[in-house]
Protein backbone atom coordinates (compact mmCIF):
# COMPACT_ATOMS: atom_id res chain seq x y z
CA UNK A 1 0.00 0.00 0.00
CA UNK A 2 1.24 3.48 -0.93
CA UNK A 3 0.63 6.90 0.51
CA UNK A 4 -0.68 8.96 -2.41
CA UNK A 5 -1.03 12.73 -2.27
CA UNK A 6 -3.54 14.18 -4.77
CA UNK A 7 -3.69 17.95 -5.17
CA UNK A 8 -7.08 19.23 -6.34
CA UNK A 9 -6.97 22.34 -8.50
CA UNK A 10 -9.79 24.56 -9.81
CA UNK A 11 -12.86 22.44 -10.72
CA UNK A 12 -10.47 19.52 -11.12
CA UNK A 13 -12.43 16.46 -12.22
CA UNK A 14 -9.18 14.78 -13.30
CA UNK A 15 -8.08 14.84 -9.66
CA UNK A 16 -11.34 13.28 -8.50
CA UNK A 17 -10.86 10.52 -11.06
CA UNK A 18 -7.33 9.94 -9.78
CA UNK A 19 -8.53 9.77 -6.17
CA UNK A 20 -11.10 7.09 -6.98
CA UNK A 21 -8.54 5.14 -8.99
CA UNK A 22 -6.00 5.17 -6.16
CA UNK A 23 -8.61 4.20 -3.58
CA UNK A 24 -9.66 1.27 -5.74
CA UNK A 25 -6.03 0.16 -5.78
CA UNK A 26 -6.11 0.02 -1.99
CA UNK A 27 -3.78 2.96 -1.44
CA UNK A 28 -3.95 5.48 1.38
CA UNK A 29 -5.02 8.72 -0.29
CA UNK A 30 -4.38 12.22 1.04
CA UNK A 31 -6.40 14.90 -0.75
CA UNK A 32 -5.10 18.45 -0.50
CA UNK A 33 -7.38 20.96 -2.16
CA UNK A 34 -6.93 24.57 -3.19
CA UNK A 35 -8.81 27.08 -1.01
CA UNK A 36 -9.05 30.78 -0.24
CA UNK A 37 -5.69 31.05 1.48
CA UNK A 38 -4.07 30.39 -1.91
CA UNK A 39 -5.61 33.71 -3.04
CA UNK A 40 -4.19 33.72 -6.57
CA UNK A 41 -4.42 31.10 -9.31
CA UNK A 42 -4.84 31.17 -13.08
CA UNK A 43 -8.62 30.89 -12.69
CA UNK A 44 -8.71 33.65 -10.06
CA UNK A 45 -5.78 35.85 -10.94
CA UNK A 46 -7.41 38.95 -9.44
CA UNK A 47 -7.95 37.49 -5.95
CA UNK A 48 -11.75 37.74 -6.27
CA UNK A 49 -13.15 36.13 -3.08
CA UNK A 50 -16.40 34.96 -4.69
CA UNK A 51 -14.57 32.99 -7.39
CA UNK A 52 -12.65 31.20 -4.64
CA UNK A 53 -15.84 30.51 -2.72
CA UNK A 54 -17.62 29.09 -5.76
CA UNK A 55 -14.66 26.86 -6.60
CA UNK A 56 -14.33 25.61 -3.03
CA UNK A 57 -18.08 25.03 -2.87
CA UNK A 58 -18.03 22.87 -6.01
CA UNK A 59 -14.90 21.03 -4.85
CA UNK A 60 -16.41 20.18 -1.48
CA UNK A 61 -19.56 18.85 -3.16
CA UNK A 62 -17.45 16.35 -5.07
CA UNK A 63 -15.27 15.54 -2.06
CA UNK A 64 -18.36 14.28 -0.22
CA UNK A 65 -18.04 11.17 -2.39
CA UNK A 66 -14.96 10.23 -0.36
CA UNK A 67 -16.13 11.15 3.16
CA UNK A 68 -16.87 7.56 4.14
CA UNK A 69 -13.65 6.11 2.78
CA UNK A 70 -11.50 5.00 5.71
CA UNK A 71 -8.30 5.25 3.70
CA UNK A 72 -9.01 8.77 2.38
CA UNK A 73 -7.99 11.94 4.22
CA UNK A 74 -9.11 15.39 3.07
CA UNK A 75 -7.34 18.64 3.91
CA UNK A 76 -7.75 22.18 2.58
CA UNK A 77 -4.91 24.63 2.10
CA UNK A 78 -6.68 26.88 4.62
CA UNK A 79 -6.10 24.31 7.35
CA UNK A 80 -2.35 24.41 6.74
CA UNK A 81 -1.94 28.18 6.85
CA UNK A 82 -0.52 29.22 10.21
CA UNK A 83 0.09 32.82 11.34
CA UNK A 84 3.81 32.07 11.09
CA UNK A 85 3.51 31.07 7.43
CA UNK A 86 1.46 34.16 6.63
CA UNK A 87 4.07 36.34 8.33
CA UNK A 88 6.94 34.68 6.46
CA UNK A 89 5.20 35.35 3.14
CA UNK A 90 4.28 38.93 4.00
CA UNK A 91 7.87 39.76 4.88
CA UNK A 92 9.28 38.61 1.56
CA UNK A 93 10.85 41.25 -0.66
CA UNK A 94 11.64 40.59 -4.30
CA UNK A 95 14.18 42.45 -6.39
CA UNK A 96 13.84 42.41 -10.18
CA UNK A 97 13.55 44.90 -13.02
CA UNK A 98 12.94 42.75 -16.07
CA UNK A 99 11.79 39.33 -17.14
CA UNK A 100 15.19 37.67 -16.84
CA UNK A 101 15.71 38.82 -13.25
CA UNK A 102 12.10 37.88 -12.41
CA UNK A 103 12.49 34.36 -13.78
CA UNK A 104 15.67 33.93 -11.75
CA UNK A 105 13.86 34.41 -8.43
CA UNK A 106 13.57 31.28 -6.29
CA UNK A 107 12.33 30.48 -2.81
CA UNK A 108 13.77 27.40 -1.16
CA UNK A 109 15.01 26.31 -4.57
CA UNK A 110 11.59 26.61 -6.22
CA UNK A 111 11.22 28.89 -9.25
CA UNK A 112 8.53 31.26 -7.98
CA UNK A 113 9.52 34.03 -10.40
CA UNK A 114 8.99 31.72 -13.33
CA UNK A 115 5.61 30.64 -11.93
CA UNK A 116 4.51 34.24 -11.42
CA UNK A 117 5.54 35.27 -14.93
CA UNK A 118 3.79 32.24 -16.42
CA UNK A 119 0.56 33.11 -14.63
CA UNK A 120 0.78 36.76 -15.71
CA UNK A 121 1.42 35.85 -19.35
CA UNK A 122 -1.41 33.31 -19.39
CA UNK A 123 -3.77 36.02 -18.16
CA UNK A 124 -2.59 38.95 -20.28
CA UNK A 125 -0.85 37.34 -23.27
CA UNK A 126 1.82 40.02 -22.84
CA UNK A 127 5.30 38.49 -23.15
CA UNK A 128 7.17 41.81 -23.10
CA UNK A 129 5.65 43.63 -20.12
CA UNK A 130 6.64 47.02 -18.83
CA UNK A 131 7.77 46.56 -15.25
CA UNK A 132 5.85 49.47 -13.79
CA UNK A 133 4.82 49.77 -10.13
CA UNK A 134 1.44 48.11 -10.68
CA UNK A 135 2.90 45.07 -12.40
CA UNK A 136 5.57 44.62 -9.74
CA UNK A 137 2.97 44.88 -6.98
CA UNK A 138 0.86 42.25 -8.73
CA UNK A 139 3.78 39.88 -9.33
CA UNK A 140 4.90 40.33 -5.71
CA UNK A 141 1.42 39.22 -4.59
CA UNK A 142 1.65 36.13 -6.81
CA UNK A 143 5.08 35.23 -5.45
CA UNK A 144 3.98 35.70 -1.84
CA UNK A 145 1.15 33.30 -2.60
CA UNK A 146 3.79 30.88 -3.90
CA UNK A 147 5.76 31.26 -0.67
CA UNK A 148 2.66 30.44 1.38
CA UNK A 149 2.03 27.35 -0.74
CA UNK A 150 5.64 26.18 -0.41
CA UNK A 151 5.77 26.59 3.36
CA UNK A 152 2.41 24.90 3.93
CA UNK A 153 2.99 22.08 1.45
CA UNK A 154 6.45 21.27 2.80
CA UNK A 155 4.90 20.83 6.24
CA UNK A 156 2.18 18.64 4.74
CA UNK A 157 4.73 16.49 2.93
CA UNK A 158 6.49 15.98 6.26
CA UNK A 159 3.22 14.90 7.81
CA UNK A 160 1.90 12.44 5.22
CA UNK A 161 5.22 11.22 3.75
CA UNK A 162 3.80 10.46 0.27
CA UNK A 163 5.18 7.78 -2.02
CA UNK A 164 3.40 9.29 -5.02
CA UNK A 165 2.07 12.78 -5.82
CA UNK A 166 -0.61 13.49 -8.43
CA UNK A 167 -1.39 17.03 -9.67
CA UNK A 168 -2.57 18.89 -12.75
CA UNK A 169 -0.39 20.64 -15.36
CA UNK A 170 2.25 22.07 -13.00
CA UNK A 171 2.83 25.32 -14.87
CA UNK A 172 1.11 28.04 -12.88
CA UNK A 173 1.81 29.69 -9.55
CA UNK A 174 -0.60 27.55 -7.51
CA UNK A 175 0.66 24.31 -9.07
CA UNK A 176 4.41 24.73 -9.40
CA UNK A 177 5.35 24.04 -5.78
CA UNK A 178 3.45 20.78 -5.35
CA UNK A 179 5.62 18.98 -7.91
CA UNK A 180 8.85 20.90 -7.31
CA UNK A 181 8.79 19.70 -3.70
CA UNK A 182 8.26 16.15 -4.96
CA UNK A 183 11.24 16.59 -7.30
CA UNK A 184 13.43 17.91 -4.50
CA UNK A 185 12.56 14.98 -2.26
CA UNK A 186 12.87 12.31 -4.94
CA UNK A 187 9.19 11.39 -4.72
CA UNK A 188 7.45 9.87 -7.74
CA UNK A 189 4.81 12.06 -9.34
CA UNK A 190 2.17 11.97 -12.06
CA UNK A 191 1.03 15.09 -13.86
CA UNK A 192 -2.44 15.06 -15.42
CA UNK A 193 -3.22 16.98 -18.59
CA UNK A 194 -6.53 17.34 -20.38
CA UNK A 195 -7.79 17.98 -23.84
CA UNK A 196 -11.28 18.15 -25.26
CA UNK A 197 -12.67 16.08 -28.10
CA UNK A 198 -14.62 17.59 -30.98
CA UNK A 199 -17.81 16.75 -29.10
CA UNK A 200 -16.61 18.42 -25.90
CA UNK A 201 -15.78 15.25 -24.01
CA UNK A 202 -12.98 15.54 -21.47
CA UNK A 203 -10.10 13.14 -22.14
CA UNK A 204 -6.77 13.05 -20.38
CA UNK A 205 -3.15 12.07 -20.47
CA UNK A 206 -0.77 11.18 -17.65
CA UNK A 207 2.86 12.28 -17.56
CA UNK A 208 4.87 10.11 -15.18
CA UNK A 209 7.86 11.90 -13.68
CA UNK A 210 7.51 14.84 -16.05
CA UNK A 211 5.22 17.73 -16.98
CA UNK A 212 3.58 18.19 -20.39
CA UNK A 213 5.35 21.45 -21.21
CA UNK A 214 8.68 19.82 -22.06
CA UNK A 215 9.57 18.61 -25.53
CA UNK A 216 10.92 15.33 -24.19
CA UNK A 217 7.66 14.61 -22.36
CA UNK A 218 5.65 15.18 -25.52
CA UNK A 219 8.06 13.10 -27.58
CA UNK A 220 7.84 10.19 -25.13
CA UNK A 221 4.05 10.40 -25.23
CA UNK A 222 4.06 10.31 -29.02
CA UNK A 223 6.08 7.12 -28.91
CA UNK A 224 3.81 5.60 -26.27
CA UNK A 225 0.55 6.35 -28.09
CA UNK A 226 1.97 5.07 -31.37
CA UNK A 227 3.13 1.81 -29.81
CA UNK A 228 -0.27 1.35 -28.16
CA UNK A 229 -2.30 2.79 -31.02
CA UNK A 230 -5.26 1.44 -32.89
CA UNK A 231 -4.95 -0.64 -36.04
CA UNK A 232 -5.93 2.32 -38.25
CA UNK A 233 -3.36 4.71 -36.76
CA UNK A 234 -1.55 5.30 -40.07
CA UNK A 235 -4.81 6.21 -41.79
CA UNK A 236 -5.83 8.45 -38.88
CA UNK A 237 -2.47 10.21 -38.86
CA UNK A 238 -2.50 10.86 -42.58
CA UNK A 239 -6.00 12.29 -42.23
CA UNK A 240 -4.63 14.79 -39.69
CA UNK A 241 -2.46 16.41 -42.34
CA UNK A 242 -5.10 16.50 -45.07
CA UNK A 243 -7.74 17.81 -42.64
CA UNK A 244 -5.45 20.60 -41.47
CA UNK A 245 -4.54 21.56 -45.02
CA UNK A 246 -8.14 21.71 -46.19
CA UNK A 247 -9.68 23.40 -43.17
CA UNK A 248 -11.29 20.45 -41.40
CA UNK A 249 -11.21 19.63 -37.70
CA UNK A 250 -7.97 17.91 -36.67
CA UNK A 251 -7.80 18.03 -32.89
CA UNK A 252 -7.60 21.81 -32.52
CA UNK A 253 -9.28 25.05 -33.51
CA UNK A 254 -9.39 25.56 -37.28
CA UNK A 255 -7.10 28.58 -37.59
CA UNK A 256 -7.40 28.80 -41.38
CA UNK A 257 -11.20 29.19 -41.43
CA UNK A 258 -10.98 32.76 -42.78
CA UNK A 259 -8.32 32.01 -45.37
CA UNK A 260 -9.02 31.38 -49.04
CA UNK A 261 -7.70 28.00 -50.15
CA UNK A 262 -4.99 28.34 -52.77
CA UNK A 263 -4.76 32.12 -52.43
CA UNK A 264 -1.24 33.54 -52.87
CA UNK A 265 -0.33 37.16 -52.19
CA UNK A 266 -0.56 39.64 -55.03
CA UNK A 267 2.73 39.89 -56.90
CA UNK A 268 4.04 36.54 -55.72
CA UNK A 269 7.10 35.90 -57.89
CA UNK A 270 7.81 32.20 -58.34
CA UNK A 271 11.17 32.95 -59.92
CA UNK A 272 12.56 34.10 -56.55
CA UNK A 273 13.72 31.99 -53.65
CA UNK A 274 10.54 32.34 -51.60
CA UNK A 275 10.79 31.44 -47.92
CA UNK A 276 7.76 31.32 -45.62
CA UNK A 277 7.99 32.03 -41.92
CA UNK A 278 5.19 30.96 -39.60
CA UNK A 279 5.44 32.57 -36.20
CA UNK A 280 3.62 31.30 -33.10
CA UNK A 281 1.56 32.71 -30.27
CA UNK A 282 4.61 33.51 -28.20
CA UNK A 283 2.58 33.75 -25.00
CA UNK A 284 1.77 30.04 -25.22
CA UNK A 285 5.41 29.02 -25.04
CA UNK A 286 7.69 31.75 -23.71
CA UNK A 287 6.89 31.21 -20.02
CA UNK A 288 6.55 27.45 -19.90
CA UNK A 289 9.93 26.12 -18.86
CA UNK A 290 13.65 26.74 -18.79
CA UNK A 291 13.93 24.01 -21.40
CA UNK A 292 11.94 26.15 -23.83
CA UNK A 293 13.99 29.23 -22.99
CA UNK A 294 17.33 27.46 -23.33
CA UNK A 295 16.27 25.77 -26.56
CA UNK A 296 15.55 29.04 -28.37
CA UNK A 297 18.19 30.35 -30.75
CA UNK A 298 16.96 33.92 -30.13
CA UNK A 299 15.57 35.60 -27.05
CA UNK A 300 12.33 36.55 -28.82
CA UNK A 301 10.63 36.05 -32.16
CA UNK A 302 11.08 39.75 -32.93
CA UNK A 303 14.83 39.51 -32.37
CA UNK A 304 15.02 36.41 -34.59
CA UNK A 305 13.07 38.00 -37.42
CA UNK A 306 14.96 41.28 -37.30
CA UNK A 307 18.29 39.42 -37.35
CA UNK A 308 17.25 37.37 -40.39
CA UNK A 309 15.76 40.29 -42.31
CA UNK A 310 18.75 42.54 -41.59
CA UNK A 311 21.13 39.85 -42.83
CA UNK A 312 19.28 39.45 -46.16
CA UNK A 313 18.04 43.02 -46.66
CA UNK A 314 20.18 43.53 -49.78
CA UNK A 315 19.55 40.10 -51.31
CA UNK A 316 16.87 40.57 -53.96
CA UNK A 317 16.97 36.90 -54.94
CA UNK A 318 15.17 35.98 -51.71
CA UNK A 319 11.73 37.04 -50.55
CA UNK A 320 10.47 36.28 -47.06
CA UNK A 321 6.76 35.88 -46.30
CA UNK A 322 5.93 36.22 -42.62
CA UNK A 323 2.56 34.79 -41.66
CA UNK A 324 1.41 36.16 -38.28
CA UNK A 325 -0.38 33.42 -36.35
CA UNK A 326 -4.17 33.80 -36.48
CA UNK A 327 -4.30 33.40 -32.70
CA UNK A 328 -2.51 36.75 -32.27
CA UNK A 329 -5.30 38.84 -33.74
CA UNK A 330 -6.54 40.07 -30.37
CA UNK A 331 -3.13 40.59 -28.76
CA UNK A 332 -2.51 44.37 -28.50
CA UNK A 333 0.97 44.15 -27.00
CA UNK A 334 4.25 45.07 -28.60
CA UNK A 335 5.45 41.46 -28.93
CA UNK A 336 2.83 41.25 -31.70
CA UNK A 337 2.40 44.83 -32.94
CA UNK A 338 6.10 45.60 -33.32
CA UNK A 339 6.41 42.86 -35.95
CA UNK A 340 4.69 45.19 -38.42
CA UNK A 341 7.56 47.66 -38.01
CA UNK A 342 9.88 45.18 -39.75
CA UNK A 343 9.81 46.90 -43.12
CA UNK A 344 12.13 45.53 -45.81
CA UNK A 345 11.87 45.44 -49.59
CA UNK A 346 12.14 41.66 -49.65
CA UNK A 347 9.75 40.96 -46.77
CA UNK A 348 5.96 40.69 -46.87
CA UNK A 349 4.02 40.40 -43.62
CA UNK A 350 0.47 39.07 -43.39
CA UNK A 351 -1.68 39.98 -40.38
CA UNK A 352 -3.78 37.29 -38.67
CA UNK A 353 -6.93 38.22 -40.58
CA UNK A 354 -5.32 38.04 -44.04
CA UNK A 355 -7.18 35.73 -46.49
CA UNK A 356 -3.87 34.57 -48.00
CA UNK A 357 -3.59 30.80 -47.56
CA UNK A 358 -0.88 29.53 -45.23
CA UNK A 359 -0.81 26.27 -47.14
CA UNK A 360 -0.52 27.97 -50.52
CA UNK A 361 2.49 29.84 -49.13
CA UNK A 362 3.96 26.59 -47.86
CA UNK A 363 3.41 24.76 -51.16
CA UNK A 364 5.11 27.53 -53.13
CA UNK A 365 8.06 28.09 -50.82
CA UNK A 366 11.58 26.76 -51.16
CA UNK A 367 11.70 26.18 -47.40
CA UNK A 368 9.81 27.01 -44.22
CA UNK A 369 10.96 28.61 -40.95
CA UNK A 370 9.03 28.09 -37.72
CA UNK A 371 9.34 28.82 -34.02
CA UNK A 372 6.95 26.53 -32.12
CA UNK A 373 4.27 25.85 -34.70
CA UNK A 374 2.58 22.74 -36.02
CA UNK A 375 3.27 24.17 -39.47
CA UNK A 376 6.79 22.86 -39.00
CA UNK A 377 5.51 19.31 -38.67
CA UNK A 378 3.00 19.80 -41.46
CA UNK A 379 5.48 21.40 -43.88
CA UNK A 380 7.88 18.53 -43.36
CA UNK A 381 5.10 16.03 -44.09
CA UNK A 382 4.22 17.87 -47.33
CA UNK A 383 7.81 17.70 -48.52
CA UNK A 384 9.35 21.01 -47.52
CA UNK A 385 12.67 21.49 -45.71
CA UNK A 386 11.93 23.10 -42.36
CA UNK A 387 14.18 25.17 -40.10
CA UNK A 388 13.04 25.39 -36.47
CA UNK A 389 14.33 28.27 -34.36
CA UNK A 390 13.26 26.65 -31.09
CA UNK A 391 13.98 23.18 -29.78
CA UNK A 392 10.82 21.24 -28.95
CA UNK A 393 9.34 17.77 -29.45
CA UNK A 394 10.45 17.77 -33.10
CA UNK A 395 14.07 18.12 -31.98
CA UNK A 396 13.95 14.48 -30.88
CA UNK A 397 12.35 13.27 -34.13
CA UNK A 398 14.80 14.44 -36.83
CA UNK A 399 12.01 16.04 -38.83
CA UNK A 400 13.33 19.62 -38.81
CA UNK A 401 16.69 21.35 -39.09
CA UNK A 402 17.59 23.02 -35.79
CA UNK A 403 20.52 25.46 -36.10
CA UNK A 404 22.74 25.95 -33.05
CA UNK A 405 24.08 29.34 -34.09
CA UNK A 406 23.26 32.30 -36.32
CA UNK A 407 25.98 31.22 -38.74
CA UNK A 408 24.46 27.75 -39.04
CA UNK A 409 21.02 29.30 -39.55
CA UNK A 410 22.25 31.46 -42.42
CA UNK A 411 24.00 28.47 -43.98
CA UNK A 412 20.70 26.57 -43.93
CA UNK A 413 18.78 29.49 -45.44
CA UNK A 414 21.45 29.94 -48.12
CA UNK A 415 21.34 26.29 -49.12
CA UNK A 416 18.75 25.91 -51.94
CA UNK A 417 19.09 22.14 -51.65
CA UNK A 418 18.42 21.81 -47.93
CA UNK A 419 16.83 18.36 -47.63
CA UNK A 420 13.33 17.59 -46.51
CA UNK A 421 13.43 15.39 -43.38
CA UNK A 422 10.10 13.59 -43.65
CA UNK A 423 10.04 10.25 -41.85
CA UNK A 424 7.59 8.05 -39.94
CA UNK A 425 7.93 10.24 -36.85
CA UNK A 426 5.62 12.73 -38.58
CA UNK A 427 2.78 10.22 -38.32
CA UNK A 428 3.49 9.61 -34.63
CA UNK A 429 3.25 13.32 -33.88
CA UNK A 430 0.01 13.63 -35.85
CA UNK A 431 -1.51 10.68 -34.00
CA UNK A 432 -0.64 12.31 -30.69
CA UNK A 433 -2.19 15.65 -31.65
CA UNK A 434 -5.39 13.88 -32.58
CA UNK A 435 -5.51 12.42 -29.07
CA UNK A 436 -4.17 8.95 -29.76
CA UNK A 437 -6.59 6.32 -28.48
CA UNK A 438 -7.79 8.98 -25.98
CA UNK A 439 -8.16 8.00 -22.34
CA UNK A 440 -11.61 8.83 -21.01
CA UNK A 441 -12.33 9.64 -17.39
CA UNK A 442 -13.81 6.57 -15.77
CA UNK A 443 -15.50 7.98 -12.68
CA UNK A 444 -16.12 11.67 -13.29
CA UNK A 445 -16.61 12.08 -17.05
CA UNK A 446 -17.22 15.68 -18.04
CA UNK A 447 -18.60 17.26 -21.20
CA UNK A 448 -17.89 20.89 -22.04
CA UNK A 449 -20.38 22.87 -24.09
CA UNK A 450 -20.42 26.43 -25.34
CA UNK A 451 -23.58 28.48 -25.07
CA UNK A 452 -24.09 32.05 -26.30
CA UNK A 453 -26.22 34.38 -24.18
CA UNK A 454 -26.23 37.92 -25.54
CA UNK A 455 -22.62 39.12 -25.64
CA UNK A 456 -21.39 36.22 -23.51
CA UNK A 457 -19.98 32.91 -24.72
CA UNK A 458 -20.32 30.56 -21.75
CA UNK A 459 -18.51 27.28 -21.20
CA UNK A 460 -20.51 24.83 -19.13
CA UNK A 461 -19.21 21.62 -17.59
CA UNK A 462 -21.54 18.72 -16.91
CA UNK A 463 -19.91 17.87 -13.56
CA UNK A 464 -20.22 21.33 -12.05
CA UNK A 465 -23.42 23.20 -11.20
CA UNK A 466 -24.70 25.99 -8.97
CA UNK A 467 -28.21 25.49 -7.58
CA UNK A 468 -28.45 22.56 -9.96
CA UNK A 469 -27.68 24.65 -13.06
CA UNK A 470 -24.53 24.35 -15.18
CA UNK A 471 -25.47 27.50 -17.07
CA UNK A 472 -25.99 29.61 -13.95
CA UNK A 473 -22.56 28.67 -12.59
CA UNK A 474 -20.96 29.50 -15.95
CA UNK A 475 -22.73 32.87 -16.12
CA UNK A 476 -21.72 33.90 -12.60
CA UNK A 477 -18.09 32.90 -13.21
CA UNK A 478 -18.08 34.76 -16.55
CA UNK A 479 -19.31 37.98 -14.94
CA UNK A 480 -16.81 37.69 -12.11
CA UNK A 481 -13.93 37.07 -14.51
CA UNK A 482 -14.86 40.05 -16.66
CA UNK A 483 -14.70 42.20 -13.54
CA UNK A 484 -11.41 40.62 -12.54
CA UNK A 485 -9.98 41.15 -16.01
CA UNK A 486 -10.93 44.80 -16.01
CA UNK A 487 -9.44 45.22 -12.55
CA UNK A 488 -6.12 43.53 -13.32
CA UNK A 489 -5.54 44.17 -17.01
CA UNK A 490 -7.31 47.54 -17.00
CA UNK A 491 -4.99 48.96 -14.36
CA UNK A 492 -1.95 47.56 -16.10
CA UNK A 493 -2.88 48.89 -19.54
CA UNK A 494 -3.98 52.23 -18.10
CA UNK A 495 -0.31 52.86 -17.28
CA UNK A 496 0.66 52.47 -20.94
CA UNK A 497 2.01 48.95 -20.58
CA UNK A 498 0.76 47.86 -24.00
CA UNK A 499 2.62 50.48 -25.96
CA UNK A 500 6.02 50.14 -27.58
Amino acid sequence: MKNVLVFVDYLDNLAFDAVRDQLNKGNEVFILYCSQSTQICKANYGKTPLICKLCVHETRKKLKDFNNESNCHITSMDELMTPEIMEIANQQEFHYNDTDSLKALKYKGIDIGYAAFSTFVSVTRNVMPTYNDYLKSYLDDVMRSCVRMIEAQQNYYDKVNPDLVIFHNGRHSNLKSIFRIAEQRGISFICTERQWTKDGEDVYDLFVGNVPQTGKAKYDKMQYWWENGLENKVEVSEAFFSNRKFGKFAGDKIYTANQVQGKLPDGFDKSKRNISIFNSSEDEYCSISTEMDNGALFKSQYEALKTIFDHYKDDNSIHFYLRIHPNLGEVPYKSHTMLYNLKYDNVTIFPPESPVSSYALMDNSEKVLVFVSSMGLESTYWGKPVIALNEYYYSFMNIVHTPKSEMELFEMIDNPNLPNLKNDECLKAAYYFLGGPQEKLRYYPTVKKRTTIGPFVLETFSQFTLFGSKLFLALILKILRIGTHIGVIGKYDHLGAHTI
